[in-house]
């Protein structure tokens, strides 16, 4: 009993460590934001093209601390960017999200990469799904 205490104990400290997004500048008129449960959705407001960027979060990282780095996919190239949400900020728990979030938008073609343990999470659902 003390055990599962101090695990949960410890899994509340490191969801709490998060890290989270500096304050942004950013221009909506360029872009729109979409937040789900599932994701956040960068798309631009005209011309979509039909590639997109299906990026998974770092452990311990906001998903939020990203739009600032993906805005010029969405401003210059066109590009939809889909930052995936993951239960306590660690992908490696629910590895399948990707794969969810990808079957909402059929007709894109992604780009499927992460930051540090996001990173081995595509790896591992490329790995998956032979593509």
């Amino acid at each position: 009993m003390k055990e599962k205490l101090l695990l949960i104990f410890i899994l509340f400290q490191v969801q709490s460590c998060s890290y989270l997004p500096s304050n942004m500048n950013l221009e909506p008129e360029q872009y729109q934001l979409t937040e789900t449960s599932d994701y956040l959705l960068l798309e631009p407001i005209e011309n979509a093209i039909k590639e997109g960027i299906l990026f998974i979060p770092g452990g311990l990282v906001d998903p939020h601390a990203y739009i600032e780095s993906f805005l010029p996919f969405t401003r210059e190239l066109k590009m939809k960017v889909v930052i995936v949400k993951v239960r306590s900020n660690l992908a490696i728990i629910n590895s399948g999200q990707a794969a969810k979030v990808r079957s909402e938008f059929q007709e894109t073609r992604w780009l499927l990469g992460g930051h540090s343990l996001g990173g081995v999470v595509a790896c591992m659902n490329i790995k998956k799904e032979g593509t």
